[in-house]
């Protein structure tokens, strides 16, 4: 069998700042209390930076930690914690408000001790393990820092001054976040810039210039409402593209598939095993090198889209609703459009978002079918379900390898899957030994749905259940 397109590019123009900021604002559409906040700061941040004269490298830097600084905070759950507290366990809903509050008094809890809160440690990590983003780390990691402590460290001075103002103007922001008592004063948040400066908490010469702008320039004010209006012209001064090769690439969105296994303990990994089980089939099937690599950057990207998806939605260990399922399966769309629009990916982005697709042409999103389906996508289908069969999960041990595969060629004699690609995942000696461990802790409460109920499509399933994480 041949791919139906074979001209996979060998390196690919992208803007990581993009792909990463999109993933923010999916992100904040999950937590309505940062809605936008990330707007805001950069766009305080740009025009305290302008004010200060800033060189125009240390600018587009700062822009651009600013767009994206908070990213860390959405690997903790829940997202306001920064330590294990009784009164806030998963199970527990708390209050829109009550979030709200409790972000502020850990803020200033942390600051006073001049701990890194674990948001700021998560960005940290992240960021600079993602080669065209390294920069951005340290004042990532430092945007909370007291200023009393920040002027000690051995950092370099565009770093000490990009994580200073994004703490002040976070502190700004912050202040625009929606409050149960209303818009915020004007006076209100200059009187207390002008406290934490005074105890050394923020730089006096940083709130000098947010004094200045806030109090004289009504469009600021204005734009702290509106801040998307300021999007193009922001992500035009911090943008830069990059070629980056299949292989630099795949480590980039390898990294980024980790932000999304970390939301469920159910998907630990999963991304990882899928992306190794493609390889071996690729392998056994005869692909070209470039093939390979190409499948192995479209594996990374399949479930990115799953970033959008509410926690509550991943987490759950019984049935989805209708509603539910329809929301779910929006997210290998999202994969898509995260990255159609960028030159030589939109081939790739389309075997990420066909994992979900059926020969019969009963899958989603598009429901394509037969000829609209090349190689690499059927490969990806099969691997998909094989590591989520394969997995152990909460609820259920991982099927064996024999077992999976008479799912598969059941599946596969239906009509649904390849049955090329079965046969070559069968016949891999490679795969009977790969493990797939996912090292998760029971939840409390599971449903059990047996592992031959994963390689079917939401309609066929006997038990429309949450564990059948292969059409997921």
């Amino acid at each position: 069998m041949e791919d139906k397109v074979r001209t996979y590019p060998s390196d690919i123009i992208i803007s990581p700042l993009r792909v990463v900021f999109q993933f923010v604002q999916l992100l904040e559409r999950l937590v309505p209390a940062l809605s936008d906040h990330h707007m805001r700061v950069a766009i305080l941040s740009w025009a305290v930076a302008t004010n200060m004269g800033l060189e125009s490298r240390a600018v587009k830097v700062l822009v651009r930690a600013s767009l994206v600084h908070d990213l860390g905070m959405f690997l903790s759950n829940p997202w306001w914690d920064d330590e294990p507290r009784e009164d806030h366990e998963d199970e527990v809903a708390i209050d829109y408000w009550e979030g709200i509050s409790a972000l502020e008094e850990l803020q200033e809890e942390l600051s006073q001790r001049g701990d890194i809160p674990r948001h700021a440690r998560t960005g940290y990590d992240l960021v600079r393990h993602l080669p065209p983003l390294e920069e951005l780390a340290l004042p990532i990691l430092f945007h909370h820092h007291p200023y009393r402590l920040l002027k000690g460290l051995d950092l370099r001075e565009e770093e000490r001054a990009a994580a200073a103002i994004m703490n002040a103007c976070d502190r700004a922001a912050g202040a625009f976040l929606p409050k149960e008592d209303g818009p915020p004063s004007r006076k209100r948040i200059l009187s207390m810039l002008t406290s934490l400066a005074a105890s050394d908490e923020l730089d006096p010469s940083v709130v000098s210039a947010l004094h200045k702008l806030l109090e004289k320039r009504d469009h600021l004010w204005s734009s702290m409402a509106h801040p998307n209006w300021w999007q193009r012209e922001l992500l035009s001064i911090a943008d830069e593209v990059v070629f980056l090769s299949l292989d630099e690439l795949s480590h980039f969105m390898e990294t980024l598939s980790q932000v999304i296994d970390a939301k469920s303990p159910f998907t630990k990994k999963h991304t990882l095993h899928v992306a190794q089980t493609a390889v071996f089939l690729g392998k056994e099937m005869g692909l070209t090198e470039r093939e390979i690599k190409t499948l192995r950057l479209a594996a990374f990207m399949h479930d990115l889209g799953k970033i959008a998806m509410p926690n509550a939605i991943l987490h759950k260990t019984y049935s989805l609703t209708p509603e539910e399922w329809t929301l779910m399966r929006q997210h290998v769309y999202i994969s898509y459009l995260l990255f159609k629009d960028f030159d030589k990916l939109n081939d790739i982005a389309f075997v990420a978002a066909t994992h979900h697709e059926r020969l019969d042409g009963s899958g989603y999103p598009w429901g394509v079918s037969g000829d609209q389906l090349t190689l690499l996508s059927l490969i990806l289908q099969v691997a998909d379900i094989y590591a989520a069969m394969r997995e152990d999960r909460p609820y259920s041990k991982g099927s064996s390898h024999e077992k999976a595969i008479e799912s598969l060629e059941k599946s596969a004699s239906r009509g649904k899957i390849s049955g090329a690609v079965v046969e070559a995942l069968a016949r891999s000696k490679a795969l009977q030994s790969l493990s797939f461990d996912l090292e998760t802790t029971p939840p409390k409460t599971c449903c059990y749905v047996s592992p031959e109920q994963m390689a079917f499509s939401e309609s066929e399933h006997p038990a429309n259940a949450r564990s059948s994480d292969s059409d997921r």
